[in-house]
């Protein structure tokens, strides 16, 4: 079972890739 910890851990990485993405353009 995946703890809540990981899951939000997971989506801050997805959050920091897509505003990286976002900066560059």
């Amino acid at each position: 079972m995946v703890s809540a910890e990981e899951i939000l851990s997971k989506q801050l990485e997805y959050i920091k890739k897509d505003i990286q993405t976002l900066a560059i353009l």
